[in-house]
């Protein structure tokens, strides 16, 4: 993917249905959908990738970042995850397991 990678920057002054009690809180392990193979190849376990909004046809979702490039997407808590994103909250993931091209992250507030 050239040019622009699609990364969306959330408004300051974000809404969503989250309070700054539980995104500051928020820790989970998932499973990251729609791998990209080609970012796949130069990811391995205890990488620390990068969450983020993107729009994708007019729809809004929460990416997962290697640098400029996407890994994939986040489905398991995605709702609330992307509330706290739009508050203006900041996540990583830590890549935990690769196997057989299932990619799994245990996402966390970047402190």
């Amino acid at each position: 993917m050239s040019g622009d990678s699609g990364r969306y920057t959330p408004p300051s002054n974000g809404g969503g249905v989250v309070n700054d009690d539980v995104c500051s809180k928020l820790r989970f392990e998932t499973q990251v959908s729609n791998v990209d193979p080609d970012v796949l190849e130069d990811i391995d376990v205890d990488f620390v990738v990068d969450i983020g909004l993107i729009q994708e046809n007019g729809v809004e979702t929460v990416a997962v970042f290697y640098g400029e490039r996407i890994l994939g997407g986040i489905g398991r808590e995605g709702a609330r995850l992307k509330a706290c994103l739009e508050k203006g909250f900041s996540f990583v993931g830590l890549v935990r397991s690769i196997e057989f091209g299932v990619v799994r992250i245990f996402v966390q507030p970047n402190e």
